[in-house]
């Protein structure tokens, strides 16, 4: 926990050198897996691209200071090492297949589904493109969901937002066009007709 103090003012943390140092990558391994562990890398790389507030208590504010993210960053921890004891794998997650009273119903990790995206698998993405254009889908398209399609730097899901936003006449169609504040996508017009 020391590392992650200010000893200095005006000292930026890195993930690399102060938070999530290679050599603690073996302990990591332990806890959730080498292959959990490389998506808690790739979150944490990622988050000083977003806000670190977010919810109600969202601020348009983003910081490359780790400093800032370090409580996120050790609710993935948990959150990952809970994943990898239930056996449970990122598309079963998104597509909702598994005992929600088991497990409970918030076992989505937005930001780990955002990396997935990013990596192009084509199985999170077939489900996502699903759950925006199926007529007859029995995937519920979440909050968290929406979350992670904003998050990433996919603009063809953007856009699918945005097309499904303006087709259904969403009553909550504001409160989804207000999480592009939340990613990486924020305020930018995906088509030539502006949709939030």
């Amino acid at each position: 926990m020391t590392n992650f103090r200010r000893n200095k003012k005006d000292v930026v943390c890195t993930v690399d050198d102060d938070v999530l140092p290679p050599a603690l990558y073996p302990a990591f391994d332990l806890m959730m897996g080498e292959a959990l562990r490389k998506d808690l890398v790739a979150i944490a790389h990622n988050l000083a691209d977003y806000p670190y507030t977010n919810r109600y208590t969202r601020r348009l504010v983003r910081s490359h200071d780790y400093h800032q993210h370090v409580g996120r960053i050790w609710t993935l921890v948990e959150r990952l090492i809970r994943q990898r004891f239930s056996g449970l794998t990122v598309p079963q997650i998104l597509r909702g297949a598994y005992d929600v009273e088991k497990y409970g119903s918030s076992f989505l990790v937005p930001e780990q589904i955002a990396v997935w995206i990013d990596r192009g698998d084509e199985e999170v993405l077939s489900t996502i493109r699903d759950m925006l254009l199926s007529e007859n889908n029995t995937k519920i398209l979440t909050y968290d969901v929406f979350r992670a399609i904003f998050k990433a730097r996919n603009t063809e899901l953007v856009e699918l937002v945005g097309k499904l936003l303006l087709a259904g006449k969403l009553q909550g169609g504001a409160a989804a066009g207000d999480l592009r504040d939340d990613g990486l996508q924020g305020g930018r017009s995906t088509s030539s007709t502006s949709w939030g």
